[in-house]
């Protein structure tokens, strides 16, 4: 269709016998097939840059601790652990054993307190059968 078209302008037809026009025909076909490498080899690299690591793995391995650094970091926490577990163990005994000292006290006082309402109950009932003529041992009482 192109040399319909050509023809019909009245310009004469691609003569090929001509050393020039096939130099470069040559020389283009050449530019064609570099730049067409050219792309092709830059869609592998963007292909492989796709599915590269990114970070490297070296890069992010350096960010991880080594396993010597890991097991100082357990001896110590253990260490600490321990060591406050023997800190909440002395406090809970503490704790302990002054909530039942105070319990002891508290026991003791109410018991002291409870014969002094004792003690009070008999004077006044001393006192009152005195009044009435009556003891705390009297049958009659009531």
């Amino acid at each position: 269709m192109l040399l319909a078209a050509l023809a019909a302008t009245g310009t004469p037809p691609l003569d090929l016998s001509q050393p020039a026009l096939i130099q470069a025909l040559v020389v283009g076909l050449l530019i064609f097939g570099v730049s067409a490498l050219a792309a092709l080899a830059n869609y592998v690299t963007a292909i492989v840059d796709r599915f590269r690591r990114k970070p490297p793995l070296e890069q992010q391995l350096a960010a991880f601790a080594t396993r010597a650094e890991l097991n100082s970091l357990d001896s110590r926490l253990s260490s600490q652990i321990s060591e406050v577990r023997r800190h909440i163990s002395d406090s809970h005994n503490k704790i302990y054993v002054r909530i039942e000292a105070e319990a002891a006290n508290t026991r003791n006082n109410i018991t002291s307190l409870g014969k002094t309402i004792e003690a009070e109950f008999r004077t006044l009932y001393r006192a009152l059968g005195k009044i009435e003529g009556l003891t705390l041992e009297d049958p009659r009482r009531g």
